[in-house]
């Protein structure tokens, strides 16, 4: 779950609301807008816990609270990227680079992480995750024994996806 307050998702409410004229204390109609903003109901802010979503929050806020703002819309428009660029990086802190890197290699043809971008590196995390859901699974599994797993997994689905596209 992502802590809306740390993030400034609070105070860009509250200047949203002063400059929309709208009581930033009505919850109700917070979370309505929130809903709005995000494309879904939400029943509480605590289901908000994708960075995508996170994103789009803070964008429709900034949008509302400082239109006149480009630079920070710039910003904030890469901003997905930028978070999961940073938590790939959180990852290689706990596992080291080198099975990121392959994988990278093996779903994207390079290792580049400066060249993904926000949908790339969305598919690396997620199977950095399986890959980590897998290493839990089995603990006595050494991670570059998870990696061949993983490669062997993708193997087997293009070879499958070369037979359904014959």
């Amino acid at each position: 779950m992502i802590d809306l307050k740390k993030r400034g998702v609070e105070s860009l409410w509250t200047a949203a609301c002063r400059v929309a004229g709208w009581n930033r204390n009505d919850r109700d109609f917070r979370l309505a807008k929130f809903s709005e903003f995000l494309g879904r109901r939400i029943e509480s802010t605590k289901e908000i816990g994708a960075i995508k979503e996170f994103t789009e929050l803070k964008k429709a806020l900034l949008a509302i609270s400082q239109p006149a703002n480009l630079d920070a819309q710039v910003k904030l428009a890469n901003m997905e990227r930028q978070n999961l660029q940073a938590r790939i990086e959180e990852e290689a802190l706990k596992v080291g680079w080198e099975p990121i890197l392959k994988i990278a290699r093996r779903k994207f043809g390079h290792d580049d992480l400066g060249r993904l971008d926000a949908g790339e590196l969305g598919q690396l995390r997620s199977t950095l995750e399986r890959w980590q859901q897998g290493l839990q699974d089995a603990p006595a599994e050494e991670p570059a024994e998870a990696v061949a797993v993983q490669e062997q997994m993708e193997t087997v689905g293009a070879d499958n996806d070369r037979h359904f596209d014959d």
